[in-house]
């Protein structure tokens, strides 16, 4: 296989992601009243089902929905969602209260949680479906190819968060602070992705993470959420740092006590989970 092929595919893959995300902030303020909008969503799961199909034509990439592991796999999430909601989610779940005095916000909620599915699914299958198993290929004769592959796919996932700073104003220290997080986050649910063998784990521990700030961003219509202009805050940075270290810690955490079974069962299957 060329490794520029594959390179270049993983490009493409990146600059119609950060297209979609960019018309996923803008499209909204000209078609609908709301900050989010469900018809963006149905191009980007479009593109997520194109690019599963044509990355198993070129590179042979074929991605696995297995049902087999998926409750133990999921147990593993459990520590995820908890770091995530008692580090990071709690601001967000003191304004619920308040927010569901608002007339106009529970009918909304449908339309959120099929937003927040669709983005599960769609990112989790562009990005540790397709983009893990090409790029997987392109490193496959270096000594590490697994690891190298779980750090390239999971930075590149995080430096399209970075499209965040353009939905609202003053947003970009708060998009970095998010880069920071997700980049541990998703690294962390790689593992777990990795260990059960299959993308049903990611996609639902993907959406359990998005459902509430997705479903408060409904509350604030046109501007995405309440972020305020403000400049650097070491507070929130160190802070994002600290979460991002948790996350890596949990996945090599998960990892060595993966290897040491895998070892002691004598488990003969390729590592790699596609």
């Amino acid at each position: 296989m060329a490794k520029w092929r594959a390179w270049l595919f993983v490009l493409g893959i990146l600059i119609a992601v950060i297209g979609a995300n960019l018309v996923d902030y803008y499209w909204p303020l000209f078609l609908t009243s709301g900050s989010f909008a469900v018809d963006i969503n149905v191009a980007k799961m479009a593109l997520a089902v194109l690019l599963m199909v044509t990355s198993s034509v070129l590179f042979k990439v074929h991605l696995s929905f297995k049902w087999r592991s998926l409750w133990w796999a999921l147990l593993l999430g459990l520590p995820i969602l908890s770091i995530y909601v008692v580090g990071y989610l709690r601001p967000s779940l003191a304004m619920l209260p308040d927010i569901w005095l608002f007339q106009n916000f529970r009918p909304l909620i449908p339309a959120s949680i099929l937003h927040t599915m669709m983005t599960a699914f769609s990112e989790e299958v562009v990005f540790h479906g397709v983009l893990f198993g090409v790029i997987y290929r392109i490193f496959t004769n270096s000594r590490w190819p697994l690891w190298q592959t779980v750090i390239v796919t999971n930075g590149l996932f995080a430096l399209t968060h970075l499209t965040n700073a353009f939905g609202q104003r003053g947003a970009l220290f708060p998009a970095i602070y998010n880069v920071l997080f997700v980049f541990g986050w998703s690294v962390a649910i790689t593992i777990v992705m990795i260990i059960g063998r299959s993308l049903w784990a990611p996609i639902i521990i993907h959406f359990l993470t998005d459902i509430v700030p997705l479903t408060l961003a409904y509350a604030y219509p046109g501007d995405g959420s309440p972020t305020p202009d403000y400049p650097f805050n070491p507070d929130h940075f160190f802070q994002s740092v600290a979460l991002m270290a948790v996350f890596l810690v949990l996945a090599v955490v998960y990892g060595v006590i993966w290897g040491w079974w895998r070892k002691r069962h004598q488990q003969v299957e390729e590592i790699y989970p596609f």
